[in-house]
């Protein structure tokens, strides 16, 4: 369970995002396609409300509930955010109906081409971006690299060519 602090955090960090990537993470052969979505509202116990373009298969051959994640990132924010949790297809129209901070707009669009869907979180995965490390002069080149590239190429150097030349 979210707390409120929790809560305000994520919607705040969520809409400043506000895209995403959908991914469903079900073990159902049939499984929706992943999507980039942008979220409509995180609600006050922490639920991700989105729609996703509707696949060609009839929705009732999905799974109503399934696992699933939510890979939030924007160019220029100094952070990203995975979210994994239970999504459910939202398809009563009742239920459609009685979400409060809904405008029509949107009931209508889930009536049309779309489906919508609520994610309630289980997990949250927060990642602060670190600072650019100064730019390197070598030999008249300049690069720049992000601490988390630098440390793959080096993992990678070690890893896979450093055995090849050992080897001969």
């Amino acid at each position: 369970m979210l707390t409120q602090p929790k809560v305000i955090f994520l919607q705040k960090k969520v809409m400043e995002l506000q895209q995403a990537l959908f991914f469903d993470l079900s073990t159902s052969i049939l499984k929706l396609p992943t999507s980039v979505i942008n979220a409509l509202h995180v609600d006050e116990v922490g639920q991700v409300w989105f729609f996703i373009n509707k696949p060609s298969q009839n929705t009732n051959e999905f799974e109503n509930e399934f696992r699933s994640r939510l890979d939030f990132y924007k160019k220029g924010k100094n952070f990203y955010l995975h979210l994994k949790g239970k999504a459910s297809i939202v398809s009563d129209p009742e239920e459609i109906n009685n979400v409060i901070y809904f405008p029509d707009e949107y009931r209508q669009q889930a009536s049309g081409n779309v489906i919508l869907v609520k994610l309630k979180i289980s997990d949250i995965d927060y990642f602060p971006l670190r600072a650019v490390v100064p730019a390197v002069d070598i030999q008249g080149v300049k690069i720049q690299i992000q601490p988390s590239a630098f440390i793959k190429t080096l993992q990678y150097i070690v890893k896979d060519i450093i055995p090849v030349f050992q080897s001969h």
